[in-house]
């Protein structure tokens, strides 16, 4: 085929070129620097500007939407998908039960457990309960609900005269328990038995279904293909994550409320124990002006040696698992009411603010960790994703 001359209607100016020797990178370089008829002069100057591929400074085409999604797909691989893998992996340490805990309460008595415990020793200790229609149990426990139940009887000798009944133990009397102390604990009852986990993550719950399947979703949001129209719609879909997550929101909001709350009864019933105590003024010492805590309160009925052994814990878990083994049933029926009902209320509020606090720190970080994925997926989407912009 000869030479021919034709008039792009996309362009103001001849061109001329020999179809024999033409090659596909001349024919797009000729189609890139054509100039539309009504384009205004300065879209018709930019575009004529433009230099062919692989010409000039710039050898890389004008950003365009396809580049855009490969930086943004680039920028999920690279820096997302690390931030939310620990999604679940956060979840999995939620829901681990901290060893150091013991599974029980250790001077909350809301549950009867202390009392059934006196009751138990009181009963035993008279020998009337046991005997019945000429028979004696030599083999009792104590039932769920409160009563003896005689596992072993024999029958009574002839020549049997029944011991005289001991006199009960004096116990001392407990502090009321108040609505707003069974509301707390009723608030924290769950993470006493999982020693501090999150069991319901561990379990087929809906709260389960709900924290796993999102995870899944964000993660695999972040590990996926390449797609050209990878740039859309991600406020929506982050957006959509956040409203399915209000229960997990919700959850932290009011264990961080309840945790207030415990905190804030804790310190008050700290303070009316320490005045009982005559601990109201700083310590001496070198220590003036230092807040008086629940170690200078369980001080004032240890002995110098048992003082030393706790100064070691720091007041948590582990110091009131050592002032539990010190400060038992008989220490308490030994101290006066007035000093033991401030010393155990004290000891009872803050295990429950102890608790209370795991409870919205475990619920804080789970929460944190959703968050860290979304504002990492949009921060990616923000850097990346400006073309048309």
């Amino acid at each position: 085929m000869g030479g021919s001359r034709r008039v792009s209607r996309h362009n103001i100016t001849l061109l001329s070129w020999n179809w024999l020797s033409s090659t596909p990178a001349l024919i797009v370089a000729l189609a890139m620097t054509a100039v539309p008829l009504d384009a205004p002069p300065a879209k018709a100057e930019q575009l004529a500007s433009r230099a062919p591929i692989g010409q000039g400074a710039s050898d890389l085409p004008p950003a365009g939407p396809t580049s855009c999604a490969r930086n943004y797909h680039k920028r999920l691989m690279r820096d997302v998908r690390p931030v939310t893998k620990e999604i679940w992996a956060t979840a999995i340490r939620a829901r681990q039960p901290d060893t150091s805990l013991p599974g029980r309460w250790l001077f909350w008595d809301g549950s009867g457990i202390l009392a059934r415990t006196a009751r138990q020793r009181q009963l035993l200790r008279s020998p009337q309960f046991l005997e019945r229609e000429g028979r004696i149990c030599v083999h009792s426990v104590l039932s769920r609900g409160g009563r003896i139940r005689c596992l072993k009887w024999k029958d009574v000798p002839d020549d049997y005269e029944p011991p005289p009944a001991k006199p009960p133990a004096v116990e001392a009397k407990r502090p009321e328990i108040t609505d707003g102390e069974r509301r707390l604990a009723a608030g924290v009852t769950r993470r006493v038995s999982s020693r501090g986990g999150l069991d319901e993550l561990a379990f087929d719950t809906a709260f389960y279904h709900l924290v796993k399947r999102a995870a899944d979703d964000v993660d695999r949001y972040a590990d996926q293909d390449f797609k050209p129209r990878m740039c859309s719609g991600v406020q929506e879909m982050v957006a959509f994550y956040r409203k399915r997550l209000r229960p997990l929101a919700k959850k932290e909001q009011d264990a961080l409320e309840l945790a207030t709350s415990a905190l804030k009864a804790a310190r008050a019933t700290l303070n009316v124990a320490l005045e009982a105590a005559g601990l109201e003024e700083p310590l001496g010492n070198g220590q003036a002006g230092r807040p008086l805590g629940i170690e200078d309160l369980v001080g004032t009925v240890l002995s110098a040696k048992e003082r030393a052994s706790l100064a070691a814990f720091d007041p948590d878990v582990e110091f009131l698992a050592k002032a539990r083994e010190y400060l038992t049933e008989s220490r308490f029926e030994s101290l006066e009411a007035k000093q033991s009902r401030p010393l155990h209320k004290a000891l009872r509020t803050a295990e429950i603010a102890m608790y209370a606090e795991i409870n919205a720190d475990r619920l804080g970080q789970l929460h944190a960790a959703f968050e860290a994925g979304f504002e990492a997926i949009l921060e990616a989407h923000r850097t990346s994703c400006t073309c048309g912009q």
